[in-house]
């Protein structure tokens, strides 16, 4: 359900700005990236390469076609091609506006829409990129940054709560 709400919102907000027409894959190689977590740059370089090129294939109905088929066979799970454009006409899923759902930890019932989330994503990430240029600047000093660059996590969106601590979602796409 993830890769196809992410496509579905990809063909909605995005028109022009695709991976593989700004990163050539191959490029990838002469990337300096850090060991994270225990696993090596060469294993996450080759993890960006093959994601670049899964991105190249998803706006392509032959290639729809071609893992449709070998889902049908067992060779692919349906998540492969939830991602892919031609998807998203078979299967009339969208995201509903606006958009009802529980808070992940407390249950709390919210509702917004995706045009809000979009705007508050980009004010957050913009906040968080000028307070770091800040910090580079020594304009702000580490407190100061924290407050505003917790380490929120990426599963939850909160500071110091995993994927362990969510007690709230939903099976939207069973397999």
């Amino acid at each position: 359900m993830h890769w196809h709400y992410e496509t579905s919102i990809d063909k909605q907000v995005n028109r022009r700005f695709y991976v593989d027409k700004i990163i050539n894959p191959e490029t990838v190689k002469n990337l300096v990236i850090p060991k994270i977590l225990g696993t090596h740059a060469e294993v996450i370089g080759k993890a960006l390469k093959r994601q670049i090129k899964y991105f190249k294939l998803t706006p392509s109905r032959f290639y729809y076609v071609i893992f449709k088929a070998l889902y049908k066979l067992g060779l692919y799970p349906a998540g492969v091609i939830a991602g892919f454009y031609p998807n998203l006409e078979k299967e009339r899923i969208r995201l509903p506006d606006p958009i009802q759902y529980k808070d992940l930890l407390t249950g709390e019932p919210k509702q917004t829409t995706l045009n809000d989330l979009m705007a508050e994503a980009v004010q957050f990430g913009c906040r968080m990129i000028e307070t770091a240029y800040a910090y580079y600047e020594g304009r702000k000093n580490r407190g100061q940054c924290e407050k505003i660059i917790g380490g929120q996590s990426l599963e939850t969106g909160r500071v110091g709560k995993r994927t362990p601590d969510i007690r709230f979602s939903a099976d939207l796409y069973p397999e």
